[in-house]
């Protein structure tokens, strides 16, 4: 595109220290790539923390500010999860967690996740900084939520970033090649042309033009006399009372100008800290038409939850807001705001329908043409959360006319189509065409698997995706329809899921599984999750007494699990028992245990037993066998077994689990300091047991509950407002209040959650009021305010539930 600006992909590499060469490599690729695609008049932009400026600030937050601009977030994995950063576990964590915010608002960035493999050896004994890293891999496989891939070297990382950075700028061409459809002068006469539409017309109408004409002149007026009067001339030494120093009037031109501009075809929208500004003295500006629009324009188009408007259209029905946003998602020039329009209308449910300005056909066609590949994304996702079976013909007619629209977006759109709206032959035949990188169709379909017969499950079993095979398994198993040859064939299948359910199914219709059988069906794994524990355990639960007897043995693999079995199934035959093992540390059993096997392997008993002391094998058995006790403690012991736990809480977290439980049941207000403690500095089950046992103990605003509100954990936080809702709200209130000013944007939020629970919407009102008083207050609280205050319906519900569901 010669004479125009050159096109730039701004990315962010993020990893902890230990990728370094991996880092210099993505450097070298991109420095290569640059040099290919010159003449398409791009440019790749890649960021990371060795390229950010040094700022009076914490470290972290100077990093942040180039993740807050990406357009490509780049994740880097490999052994080592990093350093905390103040308020995270880690830089890494901080970055990811920032950028996906944004994705979840805004489409935008684009993620990309890469785990270097690790050597089989380290997985065995991964250390901390290992088990972050493989914890989170689990929670995107679990989720479904982002795709990732592995590299093997650096020669594989070159080639695969490669691959990866080339293919996506090349599809980012076409639109920015091409004559613009929407955001040119052609565009903007097409919207002003005679079709029915609502357009800000729509806005005019609801205005009354004299107030806000009487408004602009005295300003302008105002204004010219203080030009004359010399007030502009240096702006350095503007004097209180005079115009020059009026912000008002300053913020009223201002949005009159770009009003003016905006509608001269230029698209543009008022900047986050001009919206503010003019929504502090919000109640004082008289609008014209225009102005209104824009700020609409600007509130719709403004993802990042920081441009608050929704104040000045609270009078618009449902009927005017459906139709304007509609009509901005096709008919706006700018992009932001026809992508913003979309993704209110798919996360408000508003459906796709005729309406008196277009028919459904039509505007199906019309947001298809889109030139603009992310909003191409949001309309797709629009149509398959909106559209129903009877548009397909016509979505994949428009689809396949613009070469801009992604393939698998456009697939995806029909299945999730098919799945919520089709019948049950539908599903049906879909099933079978299902690939196993289709996640979202997978997790939906999943919802109505039930609804299909036996039959089309059945036809089914031979799935590409051990996702869907797993389902089928236990639902056939469920009803009866699988044999028990059938499950077993099915555990040689490389899926540990599927091995899994067919060993669950089973073990539930009281087939002989033996222990053995489990453990070489499914091994123990941190990066798939996988356990045998669980499933043998399952298999001991119907044993009697002596059976679950012989079989505990310290050396032996089940012998912790059967004594888990009897702690929980026949705790009245071993309580006595359970408590002497606790008391002597399981030091009776053990010893036991090692006569037993000098009794079968004579002299070469005592290498066995050297070498498994020295190997660590005592203290990791012993927190197993601890832990099997504590949990028949905690589901049937007595308040005096508290002591008992009280000596384990300093244990391993399996162990900690079980002491937190028993104290939960059976503590006192003067445990809950050590709960706080152990909330605090351990993460997953443990920390939300432990957050949970405190506030149980010491209930009320001024127990647990405020040490909970000085911290700076998400988690704790939204425990700890929970367990506020049926205090008093006057005093919680006070509370909770300075916790809208904490630098933490999630800590804001979780905070304001309680709000929109317990305070009335005068009450709300009053809130925003005094918050916006205040010499510095953060935008996010105030755009949150002023959507669940001054949304119209339907977004009013809408807004209030997205901030219950998100941080509540």
């Amino acid at each position: 595109m010669p004479g125009q600006g050159r096109n730039i992909l701004m990315s962010f590499l993020a990893s902890p220290g230990d990728l370094v060469e991996e880092r210099r490599i993505a450097k070298e690729v991109v420095e290569e790539i640059n040099r290919s695609i010159r003449l398409l008049n791009w440019n790749i932009e890649l960021l990371g923390w060795e390229d950010t400026l040094p700022g009076y600030m914490r470290p972290q937050e100077i990093i942040n500010r180039e993740v807050d601009v990406c357009e490509l977030f780049i994740g880097l994995l490999w052994r080592r999860w990093g350093q905390p950063t103040g308020t995270h576990e880690s830089g890494f964590q901080e970055e990811f967690e920032r950028a996906r915010e944004r994705r979840l608002q805004t489409a935008s960035p684009e993620i990309w996740l890469f785990f270097k493999a690790v050597e089989s050896e380290q997985l065995e004994d991964p250390g901390e900084q290992l088990k972050r890293v493989i914890a989170f891999r689990k929670s995107l496989e679990v989720s479904k939520e982002l795709f990732f891939k592995e590299f093997k070297d650096s020669s594989d990382w070159r080639a695969k970033l490669r691959e990866s950075l080339l293919s996506y700028v090349l599809s980012l061409v076409p639109s920015t090649i091409e004559a613009p459809a929407i955001a040119g002068p052609a565009e903007s006469s097409i919207a002003r042309s005679p079709e029915a539409s609502p357009s800000h017309a729509a806005v005019e109408e609801k205005v009354d033009k004299k107030p806000a004409t009487t408004q602009l002149l005295d300003v302008v007026n105002a204004t010219t006399k203080g030009i004359t009067e010399g007030e502009f001339a240096s702006l350095q030494n503007i004097q209180e009372g005079t115009t020059a120093n009026d912000q008002f009037s300053a913020a009223r031109l201002h949005l009159f100008g770009l009003s003016w501009i905006s509608e001269l075809n230029t698209g543009e929208l008022l900047e986050t800290h001009s919206i503010n500004i003019l929504f502090v003295q919000r109640k004082r500006h008289k609008l014209l038409g225009p102005e209104r629009s824009l700020l609409f324009r600007t509130v719709v188009g403004q993802f990042y939850e920081t441009s608050p408007g929704w104040f000045w259209v609270r009078h618009f029905d449902a009927e005017t807001t459906e139709a304007l946003l509609f009509h901005l998602a096709r008919r706006d020039t700018n992009p932001t705001v026809r992508k913003g329009a979309l993704e209110i209308l798919r996360s408000a449910g508003i459906r796709l329908k005729d309406t008196k300005y277009i028919s459904k056909e039509d505007y199906i066609k019309s947001i298809l043409a889109d030139n603009s590949e992310s909003v191409l994304g949001t309309a797709t996702r629009f149509l398959a959360s909106s559209a129903d079976l009877e548009d397909l013909p016509i979505i994949r007619s428009a689809g396949s006319e613009n070469t801009s629209i992604r393939p698998d977006e456009l697939l995806e759109t029909e299945q999730l189509i098919t799945i919520s709206k089709g019948n049950p032959i539908d599903l049906a035949k879909l099933l079978p065409t299902l690939k196993s990188t289709a996640t979202k169709a997978i997790n939906e379909i999943e919802k109505r698997l039930e609804e299909l017969d036996d039959n089309a499950l059945l036809g089914a079993l031979n799935h590409e995706s051990s996702s869907i095979r797993a389902m089928l398994i236990k639902i056939l198993a469920r009803r009866q329809k699988l044999s028990t040859a059938k499950l077993r064939a099915f555990l040689s299948d490389p899926s540990p899921a599927i091995k899994e359910a067919c060993l669950e199914q089973l073990i539930r219709q009281g087939v002989q599984v033996s222990t053995d059988e489990i453990r070489k069906s499914v091994s123990p794994s941190l990066l798939t999750g996988s356990d045998p524990d669980p499933l043998i355990l399952m298999l001991f639960q119907p044993f009697d007494y002596e059976t679950l007897i012989s079989n505990v043995d310290w050396f032996s693999l089940d012998g912790e699990i059967a004594y888990k079995a009897l702690a929980l199934n026949h705790f009245s035959r071993v309580s006595g028992r359970i408590r002497s093992d606790l008391q002597d540390r399981f030091e009776t059993l053990r010893s036991n245990s090692i006569k037993n096997l000098y009794a079968s392997c004579g002299e070469l008993a005592n290498d066995l037993v050297k070498n498994f002391a020295e190997k660590g094998g005592d203290d990791y058995v012993r927190d197993r066998f601890v832990a099997a006790a504590l949990a028949g403690l905690a589901e049937s012991g007595e308040p005096g077994d508290v002591v008992i736990a009280r000596q384990y809480l300093e244990r391993g977290d399996a162990v900690r689990v079980e002491a937190v439980r028993i104290l939960s049941r059976f503590g006192e207000a003067s445990d809950a300091d050590t709960l706080f403690s152990i909330a605090r500095t351990s993460y997953g089950q443990l920390k939300e047991h432990a957050a949970k046992a405190a506030i149980k103990l010491l209930p009320g605003s001024d127990g647990a509950l405020r040490l909970l509100l000085e911290g700076e954990d998400r988690i704790l936080m939204k425990l700890a407002v929970n367990a506020l809702l049926d205090e008093d709200p006057e005093k919680v209130g006070l509370l909770l209040e300075p916790l809208l000013d904490r630098k933490d944007d999630n800590i804001r939020l979780v905070a304001l959650t309680y709000f929109l629970r317990r305070y009335s919407d005068e009450q709300l009102e009053q809130l925003l009021h005094q918050y916006l008083d205040k010499p510095s207050y953060y935008y996010n609280i105030v755009c949150w305010l002023d959507r669940i205050l001054f949304a119209p319906p339907p977004l009013k519900d809408h807004f209030r539930r997205e901030l219950a569901n998100r941080y509540g």
